[in-house]
């Protein structure tokens, strides 16, 4: 699959695509995981849902959700494996790593939530 590079790049007048997904997957988790759901007028279902006023400390709900939306958002991407781990941290955040795996690529991506 050929997509964008991000961030968007220009080259030679055009925008600059790539199929390396170790450039591309990252990004793409990270707009899944910070763009709510109907945030984007095309395309409504894309994102997760709004945790403002949810109970934080119900974890493996809140998990279980956006595992969901994440795994929505990834099926335009065949090979992409993930693991999603979150903890409640001091200031009252959510920080949510991303273990994913790429062909033979392991990395990780954090967002707060």
């Amino acid at each position: 699959m050929t997509t964008f590079t991000y961030p968007i790049q220009l080259t030679n007048g055009s925008i600059a695509l790539t199929s390396d997904y170790s450039r591309v997957v990252p990004e793409v988790i990270a707009h899944i995981l910070q763009t709510k759901v109907e945030e984007r007028v095309l395309n409504p279902d894309f994102g997760v849902s709004e945790y403002t006023f949810e109970n934080a400390y119900d974890l493996p709900r809140m998990l279980r959700s956006l595992e969901s939306s994440l795994a929505a958002g990834l099926a335009e991407y065949p090979g992409i494996t993930f693991n999603l781990v979150a903890s409640l941290d001091d200031s009252g955040q959510v920080p949510v790593t991303c273990y994913y795996q790429v062909d033979e690529l392991e990395s990780s991506i954090t967002v707060a939530l």
